[in-house]
């Protein structure tokens, strides 16, 4: 991720099928050894069409104000650094 934008987040939005579980974001927070964050809401593609659709009703002004209208997390995992230190190492083999 660094390598292609030359920004570290501080974050990772997690959604789709498989943010619902629990190993595989926990892995993906180890891996990438940021904060992964699940919205309650997971099916992103269509929790992003409301947003578009608040807006062009005039509900909204803003993409931000529309998202903070809608926008409900369900869960944060903070990576296991240990963890993260053992993907990178692996990574580098």
């Amino acid at each position: 991720m660094i390598e292609q934008t030359g920004l570290v987040p501080q974050a990772v939005t997690f959604t789709g099928g498989s943010s619902k579980g629990f190993l595989w974001p926990q892995i993906i927070a180890d891996v990438l050894g940021t904060q992964i964050n699940i919205p309650v809401v997971k099916e992103s593609t269509s929790l992003g069409a409301a947003v578009c659709v608040l807006m062009a009703i005039g509900e909204c002004s803003s993409w931000n104000e529309a998202v903070e209208r809608v926008v409900r997390w369900d869960r944060s995992i903070e990576p296991d650094l240990k963890n993260h230190e053992f993907y990178n190492e692996a990574y580098q083999h």
